[in-house]
């Protein structure tokens, strides 16, 4: 699989980019991601350019709006990361309750 991130961010010496990963789109056989934040720059300049040769491979976009996580994932997170890099000395069986301030505590 080959990724390309922030495909919405092209600098001026970059104004082949779109052009050349269509030509890459032709070529390959393996699956391609690509990531944007703008998906209204990438519609206006990258789809037009793969709509013109979508009878010769498909392709579908995917809008993902992502969301701060909540406060009590991250510190779970962060509990699980002290246990395994071995911070906390004891084994938590079972886990306490895990409200937030319960954690913030076992974190801290």
């Amino acid at each position: 699989m080959l990724l390309f991130e922030d495909v919405d961010t092209v600098f001026v010496d970059e104004t082949e980019f779109y052009s050349q990963l269509n030509k890459l789109c032709l070529v390959t056989k393996v699956p391609i991601l690509m990531t944007a934040s703008n998906f209204e720059y990438v519609s206006r300049h990258l789809l037009p350019i793969l709509n013109k040769h979508k009878d010769q491979f498909t392709f579908e976009c995917i809008s993902y709006q992502a969301r701060r996580p909540e406060t009590r994932d991250l510190l779970t997170l962060c509990l699980f990361i002290k246990l395994f890099e071995g911070y906390v000395a004891q084994v938590l069986e079972p886990l306490p309750s895990l409200d937030s301030r319960a954690i913030e505590q076992m974190v801290e």
